[in-house]
């Protein structure tokens, strides 16, 4: 019942994790470009991004915002391995390793249309609400907050998202 240690699971993969301050395609492919990646993708408008992946067939990087409070960061550090693992890595499997240069961002992921992106996004936030708030673990938690403090609903909530280093807004 303790928060998920999302460096070692990210660690796990061929993926290195960075908290960057002012997070942008321009500071990515900044940081990028000093690691040796030629580039990071077509021109994107210079918006401030909460997230970022980037992954080729032999490693990949995943960016968060540092500005952002902890549990913004950790859900979308969450996030980004979702499409890591449920975009990025079925894709490059069906390349060259040789050739595959990159694949990133959520826009760039097999061209996608709107629908499949919007239906992309949601599986990514699953499996970051999955990794972060597994079910088992949230009813143990439930059940404990409420003997000890009763069954109010906004103090479960609280006391939920505090052990689990989410937001309210995602335990509720």
């Amino acid at each position: 019942t303790r928060p998920v240690p999302l460096d070692r699971l990210i660690g796990a993969y061929p993926l290195v994790h960075e908290e960057v301050p002012g997070l942008s395609h321009a500071v990515a492919s900044t940081i990028l470009g000093r690691w040796g990646v030629r580039r990071a993708g077509p021109p994107q408008p210079d918006a401030t991004l909460a997230g970022f992946i980037y992954a080729n067939a032999r490693s990949g990087y995943i960016f968060v915002r540092r500005d952002d409070a902890l549990p913004r960061r950790r859900f979308t550090a969450a996030h980004e391995l979702g499409h890591f693992r449920l975009h990025l890595t079925p894709a490059l499997a069906q390349r060259d390793p040789d050739t595959v240069e990159l694949i990133q961002v959520d826009e760039d992921v097999a061209e996608a249309d709107e629908v499949e992106l919007t239906a992309m996004e949601r599986q990514a936030n699953r499996f970051a609400a999955e990794i972060l708030m597994p079910e088992g673990v949230c009813h143990v938690l439930h059940e404990q907050c409420s003997r000890k403090y009763g069954t109010a609903a906004r103090f479960a909530v609280h006391h939920l998202a505090n052990e689990l280093l989410v937001s309210r807004e995602a335990i509720a």
